[in-house]
């Protein structure tokens, strides 16, 4: 009860839900400049904190689109942000989540982290 009274405090004061978008506003668009500095065939797709990595160049209307993405390449990304200590869901097209707790320095450290990773596959 006294976490959830707390959340909901948390929630009150109005900022979380801003500083989460702002957050995944700036993690998708660190990702994208990555993705287009290494010319990848890969997307970054989402809106505020809710957001997916595609390893495809198709444009994503509608789920079927999302199900051309690169499954072998999601995997060894997945696995080697893993060995760095950034986890995901090990499941290709499956969407990632920031949380209130993850600070501007953790999304450039994922951010250095995929860069490397993505280099590496490149």
């Amino acid at each position: 009860m006294a976490a959830t009274l707390a959340t909901i405090r948390e929630l009150e004061k109005g900022d979380i839900c801003q500083k989460l978008f702002n957050l995944g506003e700036k993690f998708r668009n660190l990702l994208d400049e990555v993705i287009a500095n290494l010319k990848l065939r890969a997307q970054i797709v989402g809106f505020g904190s809710v957001f997916q990595l595609l390893f495809t160049d198709k444009e994503i209307y509608d789920y079927r689109d999302v199900l051309t993405s690169n499954t072998e390449w999601f995997k060894k990304f997945q696995k080697e942000m893993m060995n760095r200590g950034i986890f995901f869901i090990p499941q290709a097209n499956k969407r990632w989540h920031l949380s209130a707790a993850h600070t501007i320095e953790d999304l450039r450290y994922t951010i250095e982290c995929a860069r490397e990773v993505l280099e590496n596959m490149k």
